[in-house]
């Protein structure tokens, strides 16, 4: 068996979270009472040493500023870059998390890019969960490039490209 160099080995976080936020357009006050301090102290008294941070969710609602996809019409700051420094001053990584396919936002604005099943519809109107964008369409040149530099923030829509934040600790 061929010797490992263990200054080359990925090594895994001790505590990964994955802070899930898909949040509906009617909820309100969405990050109102977000602290930093607050945050950073569960993180630490949870010994979370990498969370996962949502940019955008399957709604289709970012969850900062863009000029690219909607902000979440209830959230007034930015939430996603307020949550990214108060990790990298405690040395916690964040991987930013994107929905990719599904979004609702983009699926009421873009029928024409839903996967379409044999019945020839998409989702049933009342069933639950979520409609699915097909990449074979228009859909995937507006992710890709909706993650891309497209608002001069240097990171796209400011936070979304995973090309500029793969770590952020």
């Amino acid at each position: 068996m061929e010797n490992i160099n263990p200054a080359r080995t990925f090594q895994l976080p001790f505590r990964q979270v994955h802070l899930d936020f898909h949040t509906s357009e009617h909820i309100p006050d969405v990050g109102a009472n977000f602290s930093k301090s607050q945050f950073q102290e569960a993180l630490k008294l949870g010994h979370v040493d990498s969370i996962t941070l949502f940019a955008k969710c399957h709604h289709g609602l970012s969850y900062f500023p863009t000029k690219v996809g909607r902000m979440h019409p209830h959230l007034k700051r930015d939430l996603l870059g307020e949550q990214i420094e108060a990790c990298r001053e405690i040395g916690v990584h964040c991987p930013i998390y994107l929905s990719a396919g599904i979004d609702e936002w983009m699926a009421l604005n873009h029928p024409e890019w839903l996967v379409i099943g044999k019945n020839g519809a998409g989702k049933e109107p009342l069933a639950a969960g979520w409609n699915l964008l097909r990449f074979n369409s228009p859909y995937l040149d507006v992710y890709l490039h909706g993650n891309g530099s497209s608002d001069g923030r240097g990171g796209g829509t400011g936070h979304q490209a995973w090309h500029r934040f793969p770590r952020c600790g």
